[in-house]
């Protein structure tokens, strides 16, 4: 079996992958559209983003334009769709996952800056 260039820089095996896809599956579009990229790369591109600390415009090609990794991962963001793969992963121990808070704790979250 040949491995392309992106499937390189995957850290899921397909059984991790497995066993996320019926979450990921969840989120397709209703009308039935194909999406430009798959859930595959969407997700191993995300997951490089936040492993690697990069930018997404620093996102190999290989996933697929930055830019269509990156609305996935908004989309999935908003509807908490990632945190249910991450919650899923870190159960099978495929991935720890770390949760860092960036509010100031010296200002409630509702003040503005004054």
């Amino acid at each position: 079996m040949k491995i392309t260039p992106a499937e390189s820089l995957y850290i899921l095996t397909d059984e991790q992958y497995a066993l996320v896809e019926p979450i990921l599956m969840e989120e397709r579009d209703p009308r039935g559209r194909k999406p430009k990229i798959s859930d595959r790369h969407a997700l191993e591109g995300i997951l490089y983003v936040l492993r690697m600390g990069c930018r997404w415009r620093q996102l190999p090609e290989d996933f697929g334009q930055w830019m269509m990794v990156f609305m996935r991962y908004k989309r999935w963001t908003e509807r908490g769709t990632l945190w249910k793969v991450l919650m899923r992963l870190q159960k099978t121990g495929a991935l720890r996952v770390s949760v860092i808070s960036l509010q100031d704790e010296r200002r409630p979250a509702n003040k503005k800056w004054q």
